[in-house]
């Protein structure tokens, strides 16, 4: 077992080594002098043969101030994390130095089997009760700290925890004279050191498998916020879900995001973790802005892999931040545009009322030139009032059909299902009998989800605008329909007219676009606008499409009130 100790503690003196330089803070070197002085005592009490004539008397002091270091070394390790009162510290300091100034002026130290003097029992007492003291208050302050920790730097401090308490025990047979202890005893005073030095190791170096199985807890929470986080587009509920895991990671007790050049939420002090006593703060970069995370004090040393998962947490954070941004400067924008719609519809709602009074008025006052003084103004002065007259009324209906493009999506907005059939049949009827030459059929279709005056408005303006614009009057139109699997309503109005050619279809939707000379029976150039307008309100699409001969035009409408894709907008007053 000498030799097992050996190989034991020295090889916790080399991690330890290993972790004063590579973390150069204050609780790794206490660390390192903690289990080096240990690690040298077990070599050189191996090393010197156990022969009275050859163990010198300095040998041994020495020895024995080498393990009196121990217990002090450990205290101070703890006390850079969190700081006990200072009574306690100089009792401890205190106690250390008396026994240290006994162990050198003691006049002798016994050997195994000679009697001990009632000084030298005091001493060892002492000596065993210090030693157990300040190992106990070591791994009640480890053990209780743990607590706030995430798993792997928990169960460190635990394991840690439990190396001190069975190393403070290994000194207690001590108390009996050799002869008169049990084997059984005896056998536990050799073997404790071992297994206190192997917790002690698994404490400060635990294997990769033994650290995985202990940090699945943080890997699994971490999975289940990524996969609750993939669609999120509210900033506040990703940072609401993700900065008390970051805190949590590094045993901080809150975590804040701020913006490129702002303060941070908590208000902490520009420090990095270093390993001292108290709080430090973490600072990582995410997207245009910084995760401040205040890390608990024994995150720097037994943390090191969960910074490692908190900057991966950040390099996720700022990816979602980053896409939250994009969704809302989107949302922003369409917002912009609609209100930008809303305030122009309202403009030209307003102008074209305002308008259409002085024109009324100017009917008026070209009728009663007409009437009362056509005889007077000649045959000249009749040819201009009819062209004023004309003008007139092209005028008057330019400012209905923009009244009515206004109200698109401010009035007669609620949908209801809709039979086409019927309400087609109702308006091919009007249309034959204004344009007596043009033949209308109308096959199946089936209902659609639109609102009624806005579907008798759209199929109005499709039917008359073909009889107008087929370019003969026994032009043959066809309105059929079909529901599609998807649940839309596709419909076709068909002619046989002159048609549009493909570069012009889209254009021919555009507001004042004509494809013939303005003349009376031209039109206001805004009906194919505001059949547009109709359809997307209603959630679906129109387009011209490619036809055997003249026009064909494709209209797609909800079938029902679960698909319809647009919100019907609020009904102004």
């Amino acid at each position: 077992m000498q030799y097992v100790n050996l190989v034991l503690f020295g090889a916790l003196a080399i991690v330890c080594l290993r972790i004063a330089r590579r973390h150069r803070t204050a609780a790794a070197r206490w660390a390192a002098l903690t289990f080096g002085t240990l690690g040298v005592v077990v070599a050189v009490g191996l090393v010197v043969p156990d022969k009275p004539e050859i163990l010198s008397e300095v040998v041994t002091r020495v020895l024995v101030l080498g393990i009196l270091v121990y217990p002090y070394a450990l205290y101070r390790f703890s006390a850079t994390f969190e700081q006990l009162p200072r009574l306690f510290d100089r009792v401890a300091l205190v106690g250390t130095a008396a026994l240290a100034v006994a162990t050198v002026v003691l006049p002798e130290f016994p050997e195994e089997g000679e009697p001990r003097s009632a000084l030298f029992g005091v001493y060892v007492l002492a000596f065993i009760g210090l030693w157990m003291t300040l190992s106990f208050v070591v791994a009640r302050r480890l053990w209780r700290a743990g607590r706030g920790q995430p798993t792997v730097s928990r169960y460190r401090m635990r394991t840690l925890a439990l190396g001190a308490i069975g190393l403070g025990l290994a000194l207690l047979p001590g108390l009996e004279e050799a002869d008169d202890q049990p084997v059984g005893v005896r056998i536990v005073t050799i073997v404790l050191p071992a297994a206190s030095a192997l917790l002690f190791y698994v404490g400060f170096a635990p294997p990769a498998p033994l650290r995985a199985l202990w940090r699945r807890p943080e890997q699994a929470a971490l999975r289940r916020i990524e996969l609750d986080l993939i669609g999120a587009e509210d900033r506040e509920r990703v940072l609401a879900a993700v900065l008390p895991h970051a805190a949590a990671l590094v045993g901080g007790n809150s975590a804040s995001y701020a913006e490129a050049g702002g303060e941070s939420s908590g208000g902490l002090a520009d420090r990095t973790v270093d390993g001292t006593v108290g709080v430090g703060v973490v600072r990582l970069p995410v997207g245009r802005g910084q995760v401040v995370v205040e890390a608990g004090p024994y995150a720097p040393f037994f943390g090191d892999e969960e910074l490692e998962m908190l900057r991966s947490l950040g390099t996720f954070l700022g990816l979602v931040l980053e896409r939250t941004e994009l969704l809302e400067r989107e949302r922003e924008a369409r917002d912009e545009a609609e209100r930008t719609s809303k305030e122009l519809e309202t403009l030209v709602y307003g102008i074209s009322h305002d308008l259409k009074s002085p024109i009324i008025s100017l009917l008026g006052y070209l009728e009663y030139l007409r009437d009362d003084h056509g005889e007077t103004i000649g045959e000249g002065g009749r040819h201009f009032l009819e062209r004023m007259e004309r003008s007139a009324v092209y005028m008057q209906d330019l400012l209905t059909d923009l009244l009515e493009l206004s109200r698109v999506g401010r009035v007669n907005v609620e949908p209801a299902a809709v039979d086409l059939h019927e309400l087609v049949e109702d308006v091919a009827v009007d249309v034959r009998s204004r344009f007596a030459a043009a033949t209308v059929d109308v096959g199946e279709l089936p209902p659609a989800w639109i609102n009624p005056a806005r579907a008798r408005q759209l199929f109005i303006n499709l039917i008359e605008n073909a009889a107008r614009h087929g370019g003969r009057e026994d032009i043959t139109i066809r309105i059929s329909g079909r529901e599609e699997p998807n649940g839309m309503v596709m419909v076709s109005v068909a002619d046989d007219g002159v048609g549009v050619p493909p570069e012009y279809r889209e254009k021919a939707f555009g507001i004042f676009e004509r494809l013939t000379a303005r003349d009376a029976s031209s039109g206001t150039g805004i009906g194919l606008a505001l059949c547009r307008k109709i359809v997307e309100y209603a959630g679906g699409e129109i387009a011209m499409i490619d036809a055997p001969t003249g026009t064909d035009v494709r209209i797609t409408l909800p079938a029902r009130a679960a698909i319809a894709r647009r919100q019907p907008l609020e009904v102004s007053t």
